[in-house]
């Protein structure tokens, strides 16, 4: 039996039961558009504008670039791993800290003597330290800040690092031949210290990302971790 169609009448207007539907459903299309259309798009500084398409390959894939990890400490309970990849200008270097151990600043020994006046310490941790082959760091690296790990009573200044932190500087002369970032430091835990010395490859090439560097949460190290070429 065919299903009859029902209006509701006005005084001057009569709208049927399939036109009702008809209107919900365009609304609901409407909707469903804008919110696709909004996925697409990235807040800027004023206004709404697309999101690039390296914006949504580093979303789909934030693994995208980067390098082989490498680890330091014991090899089946490492204490450090490293990986790099380029982004833009940019060398950017993740070190992730296995949960108790944290490494130490690259200015960590300049920091240290800052607070200390000349005065005699008990001794500083090694700091990070970063050299490149293959291709010329230009300007300061930054780094994230550290965190203050120092005990005042007994003149001990040290600043480090635990979780994820991040290093980057500025590349020039960067070819299509392996990089090799030499990455030498100390990482320690609440019982002891083991040394750092690992050397990371980088393919210039296969370890890039056109995804650019928010270089805002990073600090300039208050010395070179090493120019490197």
């Amino acid at each position: 039996m065919a299903r009859s169609s029902t209006s509701i009448s006005r005084p001057g207007v009569t709208v049927s039961a399939s036109s009702r539907r008809a209107t919900r459903f365009t609304l609901a299309s409407i909707v469903v558009l804008a919110t696709l259309g909004l996925a697409g798009c990235k807040r800027g500084s004023d206004s709404l504008t697309p999101a690039s398409a390296s914006d949504r390959a580093e979303a789909a894939n934030p693994a995208a670039g980067w390098s082989q990890p490498v680890a330091a400490g014991d090899e089946f309970a490492p204490c450090v791993t490293y990986r790099a990849r380029i982004q833009g200008d940019y060398l950017v270097i993740e070190a992730k800290h296995d949960a108790g151990w944290h490494s130490y600043a690259i200015d960590n020994e300049v920091r240290a003597k800052k607070k200390l006046v000349g005065a005699k310490s008990l001794g500083v941790e090694l700091p990070t330290s970063i050299t490149v082959k293959g291709a010329t760091v230009v300007g300061a690296w930054l780094q994230t800040p550290p965190e203050d790990f120092s005990d005042a009573e007994i003149q001990w200044y040290t600043w480090g690092f635990n979780g994820m932190a991040t290093f980057a500087a500025k590349l020039h002369d960067v070819g299509t031949k392996p990089v090799v970032i030499t990455i030498r430091g100390q990482v320690c835990d609440a019982n002891t210290c083991r040394d750092v010395d690992v050397e990371l490859p980088l393919d210039p090439v296969a370890n890039r990302t056109a995804h650019a560097l928010d270089v805002s949460a990073l600090i300039p190290a208050q010395e070179r971790a090493g120019k490197g070429k």
